[in-house]
């Protein structure tokens, strides 16, 4: 970057290749000396004719330099602790949200096992109900078999009944019972 800075020479140097000129001011370019100082002192052969930089333009600059130094390490520390806030944040919400779609994970596996559960109860509980609608169906068929084939037999009994030309509740007289009514007589006259 100083070798930009430096300034070119129209005159070729004598007995001095273009890498011994470089090399030469590199070695005596510091901090503060300007081109023009190195010019004077290739003319003078000697390093105490180059006249020091003013010392209090110097400081000066040293000073404003320093300050935006210590600012611009304030700004890094500031900006440093903002990073790594946010960086805490950043790993504060990755771990939440971790645990969340672990907690997601584990209530779907719960859902999806409790609706399976579920359609498994539905299904027995169908097959349950099928099979007593089937039952109550096969109840009631037998239930309406059996009322016709009462009916068909007290209509058989009826018409029995008509062609043997008797009363249909009178009994016969055997059954009748042989009552005595004279002991039933006597008390009621005693009574009286």
């Amino acid at each position: 970057m100083l070798n930009d800075q430096l300034w070119v020479r129209k005159k070729p140097v004598k007995n001095m290749t273009k890498q011994q000129l470089q090399k030469e001011l590199k070695e005596k370019v510091k901090e503060g000396i300007k081109p023009s100082d190195i010019r004077k002192l290739k003319r003078s052969k000697s390093a105490d004719d180059i006249a020091n930089p003013p010392t209090p333009l110097l400081a000066d600059q040293l000073k404003e330099k320093q300050q935006q130094i210590e600012s611009l390490k304030k700004e890094l520390e500031k900006t440093h602790a903002e990073l790594s806030e946010t960086k805490q944040q950043l790993d504060n919400s990755l771990e939440a949200r971790t645990q969340a779609l672990k907690d997601y994970a584990k209530q779907h596996k719960q859902i999806k096992t409790l609706n399976r559960e579920l359609n498994e109860t539905i299904d027995q509980a169908s097959n349950e109900l099928n099979a007593g609608d089937t039952e109550i169906s096969q109840l009631r068929t037998t239930v309406y078999q059996l009322k016709n084939s009462n009916e068909s037999l007290n209509r058989q009994l009826k018409l029995t009944r008509i062609s043997r030309s008797s009363p249909p509740h009178s009994l016969p007289t055997d059954y009748a019972p042989k009552l005595d009514y004279l002991p039933y007589t006597l008390y009621a006259l005693m009574a009286v």
